[in-house]
């Protein structure tokens, strides 16, 4: 167990955490984190370094979702592996990214 300062970003504290596990050779098949640990960047990238099956809460839709128009989260297909997404008229998608928002630190 180990505890991050408070400016670090929780994606970092994950990846730092399975590197040192690699290197005890004590990885996990399966790792289960909260939602603040979650994203698409990492689980690609706990799979890909270390063969790690990250689970979490994915993000919620926006809350705007209660507005009848348009479609939730539900209506995609996201292909994880080929980092594409394809929305209910079957558009692939043209771009895809790892973080939505950023985290300014002062010090």
């Amino acid at each position: 167990m180990s505890t991050p300062t408070a400016q670090a970003p929780d994606a970092a504290h994950i990846a730092r955490r399975q590197n040192e596990l690699a290197g005890r050779k004590l990885l996990p098949k399966r790792q289960l984190v909260d939602g603040s640990y979650i994203g698409s960047q990492i689980v690609l990238d706990s799979r890909k370094n270390h063969g790690i099956e990250l689970v979490g809460p994915v993000k919620q839709n926006n809350p705007r979702n209660h507005i009848k128009s348009g479609y939730d989260l539900s209506a995609f297909k996201i292909d994880w592996d080929g980092q594409f997404a394809i929305c209910p008229q079957g558009k692939r998608s043209t771009g895809w990214w790892s973080a939505t928002s950023h985290t300014i630190l002062s010090r």
